[in-house]
């Protein structure tokens, strides 16, 4: 296996890390977008400045989980031992109350673990962001710091917590539609491996290949593994790459906190996902009382060279005939008919996730309107562009906005770099005419990116 924990992924060996207390933080994080945005995980290191997460944090964000599951109300968050997931309301939940006398989040997961009978365990707080104010700010600030050069490439920004004991993630080899960053939060060390989305296969074209650790041991052997060990370190995950988490021997737990910025979407991928989503929520209770793991219900069976079997295994099979019963009875439709009633478009498009998220996305200055510039005017541009291919579509990102180009984009690009130097140019220099070069002009004034000299 492959490692880039020790030595930082993306600085080079020997180079000093930026100053923090001038523009070269940002200058750093501006070249390593442009390096990593959706293609290459990255270990990012001296970017801020405190941790976003310290483990007093994340504790808050236990006591505010253990709130809700003593008052019954719904705990944002999945629970997982010995590698299964515990039922929603089941009893176990109890299991992962913080205890009064837990004075640090080291003391939190040893009374897990003791209730447990030493078990391994996972946490997953899919809702931390509403458990620890302080949290949330430092996130808010952060996202800033990425939307600012990327142009707000994201349906939604949304952070979770990750507390566990377990050798492997134990939902297994998986990938994510987002851009993430993860940040320690409490514990000594996080490590994480990862593949291309061309080295694995999921299981019928799943976002899962596998969640048997002894799979996952030897699938390992091929993938790199970035390992986390300051507070402030932070590793970059772009959308699609297969991951696992792996706990070293020398590390008791692992805690981490996951920024993501979601891809934008369609409606219909979003319908699809939705109906998806009520399918699982209705398979879990009819799996769990058979006794058998909702997590790998959309798992196939390996044979001895790791190669995925196309039969289905005994549990699939089950589960495929329940879902079948649970369409034919109606009742993932009216679910998802009554999921779709209480979102507006904008929300199944995930443009808006709800309150928590509004809050938490960056803002921005309103556009302006009303472009001074005309025949004899002289421009120069005043923020640097970002490039990205969002949704297959080429963007060009100025000060949090993007700009998607509608027509042929050569010239476009030719005055683009032209401009980049941050030199005076006439109109008649830059476009001859070309009504997409004018059309970004008048974009880049209305987001504070031009100036206009006459």
């Amino acid at each position: 296996m492959r490692s880039e924990g020790a030595r930082g992924a993306w600085t080079t060996p020997g180079e000093q890390p930026p100053d923090r207390n001038s523009g070269a933080s940002s200058d750093h994080l501006h070249c390593f977008l442009s390096d990593n945005w959706g293609h290459s995980p990255g270990l990012l290191r001296t970017i801020v400045t405190r941790p976003l997460c310290s483990a007093a944090d994340m504790l808050q964000i236990v006591r505010g989980l253990s709130r809700n599951i003593s008052a019954q109300l719904e705990p944002g968050a999945r629970f997982f031992v010995d590698g299964l997931q515990v039922p929603q309301q089941h009893p176990l939940e109890h299991a992962f109350i913080a205890d009064d006398a837990d004075a640090t989040l080291a003391d939190y997961v040893e009374t897990v673990s003791r209730r447990l009978a030493g078990r391994p365990f996972c946490v997953v707080i899919d809702d931390a962001a509403l458990l620890n104010d302080d949290v949330w700010q430092r996130m808010r600030d952060f996202a800033a710091r990425i939307v600012r050069p990327t142009g707000y490439p994201t349906g939604r920004i949304e952070y979770n917590a990750f507390i566990s004991t377990c050798e492997f993630t134990p939902f297994g080899v998986h990938y994510d539609g987002s851009h993430t960053f993860t940040v320690l939060a409490g514990s000594d060390s996080k490590t994480m491996v990862t593949w291309p989305r061309s080295a694995l296969t999921g299981a019928h074209g799943g976002s899962r290949v596998t969640k048997d650790p002894a799979r996952i041991a030897k699938l390992a052997e091929t993938g790199t593994s970035w390992c986390l060990t300051t507070p402030t370190d932070m590793l970059y995950m772009p959308p699609g790459w297969w991951h696992v988490s792996h706990k070293r021997d020398d590390c008791r737990f692992q805690a981490s906190i996951g920024l993501g910025f979601a891809l934008e979407r369609t409606p219909a991928a979003d319908l699809s996902d939705l109906v998806g989503r009520e399918l699982q929520r209705a398979l879990e209770p009819l799996l769990a009382r058979l006794e058998l793991d909702p997590q790998r219900a959309d798992h196939a069976t390996t044979d001895l060279g790791l190669d995925a079997d196309t039969a289905l295994s005994g549990q699939n099979a089950i589960a495929l005939a329940q879902a079948r019963q649970l369409f034919r009875d109606g009742v993932i439709l009216d679910a998802v008919e009554t999921a779709l009633r209480l979102r507006t478009l904008h929300r199944l498009s995930g443009l808006v996730e709800g309150t928590r998220t509004r809050r938490l996305e960056p803002i921005f200055p309103a556009p302006r309107t009303g472009c001074p510039i005309t025949p004899t005017s002289r421009v120069r541009l005043l923020a640097r562009p970002f490039y990205a291919d969002i949704a297959g579509q080429r963007t060009i990102a100025l000060n949090g906005v993007s700009f998607v180009p509608s027509s042929t984009i050569e010239p476009l690009l030719d005055a683009i770099r032209r401009l980049e130097g941050g030199s005076v140019f006439s109109l008649g220099q830059l476009h001859d005419g070309n009504a997409e070069v004018r059309r970004f002009l008048d974009f880049a004034w209305s987001v504070s990116a031009l100036e206009v000299l006459s």
